[in-house]
């Protein structure tokens, strides 16, 4: 993979030259080491506070994409069990590691059974990654750094 990192510099300055950007930081990896860091404008409207590589940022649904991405490439690559790594604590409350053929129509349920409680029985794959399952935010409070909490908020959850 060939980077253009002068390119991709020049596209982040436009974005404050131009489209008004008021603060970003930008980190671009390869083969495991980061080969750009940018950080420029302000982190608060006042344009008193610059803003650094540091400067902590709420990225809500920047994430999506990717996370559909590797839902997908998981979808499509199963793995074979003898391959799989050690499942991590946290994971292991799943019944099984066996090798399962997951497609984007089958019921979550199939894989994780808890998931069918108040109404989300015949919630797919796809209808999860494309956003129509009715799961736009948790009715109650959790800590995203709880995942076994947020597994249960999401057990208990009930569709829009």
């Amino acid at each position: 993979m060939k980077l253009n990192l002068e390119e991709i510099s020049d596209a982040f300055a436009e974005n404050f030259a131009q489209r008004g950007e008021l603060g970003a930081s930008l980190s671009v990896w390869h083969a495991g080491r980061e080969v750009l860091s940018l950080a420029a404008g302000f982190r608060d409207r006042a344009r008193t506070e610059p803003w650094t590589a540091q400067t902590p940022v709420l990225v809500w649904s920047a994430t999506k994409g990717i996370a559909a991405a590797c839902a997908l490439h998981a979808l499509a690559n199963p793995c074979r069990p003898r391959l799989c790594p050690p499942s991590p604590p946290h994971l292991l409350r799943f019944p099984t590691r066996r090798a399962v053929a997951c497609h984007l129509d089958m019921r979550v349920t199939e894989i994780w059974p808890e998931f069918a409680n108040a109404g989300k029985s015949e919630i797919t794959f796809a209808e999860l990654l494309s956003h129509r399952a009715g799961l736009a935010a948790l009715s109650r409070e959790t800590s995203v750094f709880d995942y076994d909490e947020v597994i249960r908020a999401l057990e208990e959850q009930e569709p829009l």
